[in-house]
């Protein structure tokens, strides 16, 4: 199931990009365009990827979309690299349909591995730690939404409690 979302996360985020795209290519060179796009899109497809194809919940988002993001770059470069190869395969002048074919299997090939490079380390399960409901992710200090910011203080027994010390000052 997680590879059937991760399809149709992919095809709705390449329908954004190709859009970005087409907006920007006429005041821009094509190679600029197609790093716009890619740039604009992956925060997106990172966050869709994380909640839809791996309903991943944690408190580490900066370093998964920075680490998806990579990937991202990767693929595309990789992309970059393998298309000319492989439509080379097809002789010095293929028909655009050949040509065509050989970019979509190329595409779906390095989309593979993006998929195992994401369910296997970008968001797999043991990397990250569920944010707890209630609290929110984005401070230091977690502070449970909507109560007053207060310093957790240890008991003499070691337990946490929310009331004034009552040890005397020179103990503390």
């Amino acid at each position: 199931m997680r590879l059937l979302w991760f399809m149709v996360v992919g095809a709705v985020s390449t329908v954004v990009q190709t859009i970005v795209y087409v907006a920007v290519r006429e005041a821009v060179p094509a190679i600029w365009a197609s790093w716009l796009a890619l740039l604009v899109v992956t925060p997106l497809n990172t966050e869709l990827h994380r909640r839809v194809t791996f309903a991943v919940k944690t408190t580490a988002l900066g370093r998964l979309h920075w680490e998806a993001g990579l990937t991202s770059v990767a693929v595309f470069v990789a992309n970059l690299a393998a298309a000319p190869l492989f439509t080379g395969l097809a002789g010095p002048n293929p028909p655009a349909v050949i040509e065509a074919l050989i970019l979509a299997l190329t595409g779906s090939l390095i989309g593979g591995a993006r998929y195992l490079v994401l369910r296997g380390w970008v968001f797999a399960a043991h990397r990250h730690q569920p944010a707890q409901p209630g609290f929110r992710a984005d401070r230091r200090c977690r502070v449970a939404v909507g109560s007053r910011r207060r310093r957790a203080r240890l008991s003499p027994t070691g337990r946490r409690s929310a009331a004034p010390d009552q040890r005397p000052a020179s103990t503390r």
